[in-house]
């Protein structure tokens, strides 16, 4: 990941979706390490992905990671 702020030095954090079988989970990868946000069993809960994939789309560029300052 290390990778990733290198190419994007204005990057804070990245956002991964990672899509095992039934389960997306929601993943945030910062200078000191990573987290889950949060797993969503999309087989089950449909309006949940739906949900999640717009609120992502709609993320302004802070909430992205991307720093406009710099």
């Amino acid at each position: 990941m290390s990778e990733v702020f290198l190419a994007q030095p204005l990057g804070h954090f990245v956002h991964r979706l990672i899509l095992f079988g039934t389960q997306l989970q929601l993943w945030v990868f910062n200078w000191s390490g990573l987290y889950c946000e949060l797993i969503i069993d999309i087989g089950k809960s449909s309006r949940k992905l739906v949900h999640v994939l717009a609120a992502y789309m709609m993320m302004s560029n802070k909430e992205h990671g991307i720093d406009s300052n710099i």
